[in-house]
């Protein structure tokens, strides 16, 4: 076999490799993605605002107890809130002061 086939027999192999690699991880990198069902990032920090009032500090999508929730941070009046919001239903579950 001369030497260009055995190269690109290797580059191909390598690659087949790489592609199976990246395929068997893709599913990770979406596991922190927000939750399928329920409601957007966007809808919990409205519902946060609207019930709250302030400034939002920060927002992202978690766990608690292994339910997925919305956790949302407002400051308000020099204080900051932290109210987690079930990404199913949309309900408030607490606003903790800090």
């Amino acid at each position: 076999m001369n030497r260009l086939k055995k190269h690109s027999i290797h580059y191909l192999q390598v690659g087949l490799l790489l592609l199976s690699l990246c395929l068997t991880l893709a599913p990770l990198q979406w596991s922190h993605a927000e939750p399928k069902a329920g409601i957007s990032l966007q809808e919990a920090t409205d519902t946060a605002l609207k019930q709250f009032g302030g400034e939002v500090i920060k927002s992202e999508s978690n766990k608690q107890n292994g339910t997925p929730v919305y956790v949302i941070r407002l400051l308000s009046n020099g204080r900051v809130k932290e109210v987690h919001i079930d990404s199913q239903s949309g309900k408030v579950i607490a606003p903790n002061k800090e």
